[in-house]
């Protein structure tokens, strides 16, 4: 998860999504485990972009035009039955 919302090497910047929509999804890949994972391919649009959490600059795409990405999440299947899936890795969710 640490991945999806602090992007960047850093871990300092994080990602904004605003007015999200996922007109789509995709199962790529399905590892029996143990434990059980799902990789999934989705397109997100909406209000994306990059910023430095201390200065608020964006660094990589806007506050105001809607883009979609094409993300990959890497989801577990997890013991805690309030927290099935965890997402483990995302890759992608920078915007251009």
């Amino acid at each position: 998860l640490e991945g999806l919302l602090y992007p960047t090497a850093s871990r300092r910047d994080r990602l904004v999504i605003r007015g999200e929509d996922v007109p789509a999804m995709t199962i790529v890949a399905v590892t029996p485990g143990p434990p059980p994972e799902v990789r999934l391919q989705l397109d997100v649009t909406g209000v994306q972009y990059v910023e430095d959490r201390d200065t608020t600059e964006v660094l990589a795409g806007c506050k105001r035009r809607r883009t979609t990405t094409r993300q990959l999440w890497t989801l577990r299947l997890s013991d805690d039955p309030r927290l099935p899936w965890v997402v483990v890795e995302a890759a992608g969710v920078i915007p251009r």
